[in-house]
């Protein structure tokens, strides 16, 4: 029973640690586009 119970902690902790994972790689992510866009922004105004 006790195995069954750890097994449970391990999956829930093993999840938890996933989303965190993808939350970050999601900001990330977001950041690097945002990034790009407000060059992307920049170099639009220079030109003009």
């Amino acid at each position: 029973m006790p195995g069954r119970v750890g097994g449970m902690r391990d999956r829930v902790l093993e999840c938890m640690t996933y989303k965190a994972v993808a939350k970050q790689t999601m900001e990330f992510v977001t950041n690097d586009l945002l990034r790009q866009r407000a060059a992307g922004d920049d170099r639009q105004v220079m030109a003009a």
